[in-house]
């Protein structure tokens, strides 16, 4: 998950031939390696350059290459690169004359070493040796920008805060959830339930029928486990019509364990889902609507226990840089206009949020504040309404390295988090983090549920509970499908407890919960009695009926459309689930309309292609092809051409100026190597 865009495997691509020739053999080992290495598969590229290797120890550029792809991996201890890359420093190149990457022959490692090796100083707590690679690359560097500039600066002071944060760290424990849930692929975004005794989490895992992508991971997958005497049992995967896409991952789950917010790829660009839990089954995921979600990308969210704010990250025009965070609020049946907060963002990444059940403390992960080093998990609390200055969680909560993904329990004791530690079972793995010298929070968690009887099956969400305090302050809460509720109480009030269904009230408790209380837990069943049975069916029909509409209005607000984006030099289309969803709608849109406009936006990068000529061809050709894609689709359904009308394409070439750093800083290009196909009626 993290990007330095210092850090890069080449820095000119210029041929050259000086060297002793190698092997056929050799060379072949070394284009394989290399193959892996072009399409970020760092976990096939480790093995592959350890044997290049051990064939020749003192290659600099082969050391290179394995210390940066352990860097990489997520498969070993990243502190592992630092004797390739101090092997790589020994033949290193001050000026990239002659230098090609590519050539089997070639020997010489890239400047860039001494970022990669400062970078592995960092993971191995070596701080000023890290500090002094990035100012030795500094001073040797002849082509620094101001803004290469700004990130060796902040390289430096997450050196001096990583220090000062390990000198004095938090006090926790931490412990390995075991082999029920960890395995050695990547584990990570743990959600549980108020009582934690069900987890669901992320997990990229071979099995179940799980594709690869072509770095050479397993597309992600939602999985759960309930605890028991001896700690979390057997993790299953939790199945349709949840883990249907190529990457569903879970952000978060309400208290009461019946809303699973869920990050899907659908449009190629990442949006957010809900789904929620109807007796033992989890619901198709809906789209949370046009607010929320948008052709940009949305990476985590999180909703309060009302279920009337939802707090989520995006990286959306407007954002102050990278990915900001945001909330919505509830307006009826849809989700309302998203509102930056502002106060919490910066020019770098905020994402991954997850709330506090009293609503009060905000986590997040974040780059742009005073960090140990990539992502930290940061919070902040609110005060009147106001988020207040984000606060670092501290070592060994955060470390060097991207931590995200914080699940904090309800009295504040334990928490959740995913980080690659020495003894772990691989790669990211998920541990329960005890805090040892906290208090439980001084807060009342009132939970329980309804008991369906009678004939009703689920409660519907026009159920309300309202709790009214001394003062006269009212809060409505809903309890869940299958009865389930949980709220907290403020200390040093007495309280009226009121539930409702069907308009007709059928419980109701006082409480008093004096000033001082310490953190409890109030646990309660409720009852319904028969009339609210004879009422369920009509307002199930009734409530079922407004979803309908809501998924209509969201279908309508959705223009028709398909984007993907490319990897370098390709220009092809290829199968995927979102263009056969995209060929339905199209095919059903013309069956509407009698006649569709379409309009095809095709986008190239400002990395050189010799292979197409320059940028703007590979543009156009890109073009090209989706329209012979669409007009071959439309031949095997035999959709009338005389239907379709084809505006001009847009070839676009744009992005960033390439400055020869395209494996470390990929991303950045691969935003503008796209294909955007948009139809109108």
């Amino acid at each position: 998950m993290k990007n330095y865009p210092l850090l890069t495997a080449a820095l000119m691509m210029i041929s050259f031939a000086g060297f002793a020739q190698r092997s056929p053999d050799f060379c072949k080992k070394f284009e394989a390696a290399n193959y892996h290495l072009d399409y970020n598969n760092f976990g096939e590229a480790v093995p592959a350059f350890e044997e290049l290797v051990q064939m020749e120890p003192t290659n600099a550029l082969l050391n290179y290459n394995l210390g940066f792809c352990i860097l990489n991996a997520g498969t070993r201890l990243k502190s592992d690169a630092i004797p390739y890359l101090e092997m790589a420093e020994k033949n290193m190149l001050r000026m990239a004359t002659n230098y090609d990457d590519s050539d089997c022959n070639e020997k010489r490692a890239p400047l860039s070493t001494l970022l990669n090796l400062g970078e592995a100083y960092m993971f191995a707590g070596k701080f000023d040796m890290a500090i002094d690679k990035f100012e030795t690359y500094r001073k040797l560097e002849k082509r620094i920008d101001k803004e290469t500039a700004e990130i060796l600066d902040r390289q430096v002071g997450m050196c001096r805060f990583a220090d000062e944060s390990m000198k004095k760290p938090v006090k926790v424990d931490f412990t390995n959830l075991g082999s029920s849930v960890n395995t050695k692929f990547p584990e990570y975004f743990a959600g549980l339930t108020d009582d934690e005794s069900i987890i669901y989490f992320t997990s990229r895992r071979e099995g179940n029928g799980n594709f690869q992508a072509m770095d050479g991971k397993f597309f992600e997958s939602i999985f759960t486990s309930t605890s028991g005497d001896n700690g979390f049992g057997a993790s299953d995967e939790i199945g349709s019509p949840i883990n249907v896409e190529e990457n569903d991952v879970i952000f978060s789950i309400s208290a009461d364990g019946t809303k699973m917010l869920i990050g899907m790829d659908k449009k190629e660009n990442g949006n957010i889902y809900m789904s929620e839990l109807k007796g033992d089954s989890w619901t198709e995921p809906m789209d949370v609507g046009p607010n929320i979600n948008t052709k940009f990308k949305e990476k985590g969210a999180c909703i309060s226990a009302d279920g009337t704010t939802l707090y989520f990250a995006s990286d959306r025009k407007g954002s102050l840089g990278g990915f900001d965070l945001y909330k919505s609020t509830r307006q009826g049946n849809s989700w309302g206009p998203a509102e930056a907060l502002a106060s919490l963002n910066t020019k770098f990444d905020e994402m991954y949020p997850t709330l506090s059940l009293d609503g009060k403390t905000l986590f997040f992960s974040s780059s742009g504040h005073e960090t140990m080093g990539g992502l930290d998990i940061m919070k902040s609390e609110n005060n009147g309404g106001t988020w207040g200055a984000p606060a670092n969680l501290g070592y060994p909560i955060n470390t060097v390295d991207d931590d995200f993904g914080y699940f904090e329990s309800i009295d504040g004791m334990r928490a959740y988090v995913s980080q690659i530690r020495k003894g772990g079972m691989g790669d990211l793995d998920i541990y329960k983090v005890t805090y040892k010298d906290r208090k439980p929070k001084a807060i009342t968690v009132y939970m329980g549920r309804v008991v369906l009887n009678n004939g009703v099956k689920e409660l519907t969400s026009t159920n309300k509970i309202t709790v009214k305090a001394a003062d006269g302050s009212e809060k409505i809460y809903k309890a869940a499908s299958n009865g389930k509720f949980s709220f907290n109480l403020k200390p040093g009030s007495k309280y009226s407890i009121k539930m409702e269904a069907n308009g007709k009230e059928f419980a109701k408790d006082e409480i008093d919960i004096p000033a001082g209380s310490p953190y409890q837990e109030i646990k309660k069943e409720f009852n319904i009695d028969p009339e609210v049975a004879v009422k369920a069916a009509a307002e199930k029909a009734a409530e079922e009926k407004a979803k309908a509409e809501e998924v209509a209005m969201n279908a309508k607000a959705k223009p028709i459309g398909f984007k993907m984006y490319f990897q370098y030099n390709k220009k092809d289309i290829g199968a995927s689930n979102d263009f056969k969803d995209f060929m339905k709608a199209f095919q059903k849109a013309i069956s509407e309309s009698g006649k569709v406009q379409v309009k095809i936006e095709a986008s190239a990068s400002k990395v050189p292609t010799r292979k197409y000529k320059d940028n703007q061809n590979l543009s156009k050709l890109r073009a090209d092809a989706a329209i012979q894609k669409l007009k071959d689709e439309m031949v095997k359904l035999k959709l009338d051409p005389s239907k379709v009308v084809f505006l001009p394409t847009v070839p676009l070439v744009g992005g960033p100026e390439y400055k020869n750093d395209f494996n470390e800083n990929r991303k950045s290009y691969e935003e503008y190597q796209y294909i955007d196909i948009s139809v109108t009626k």
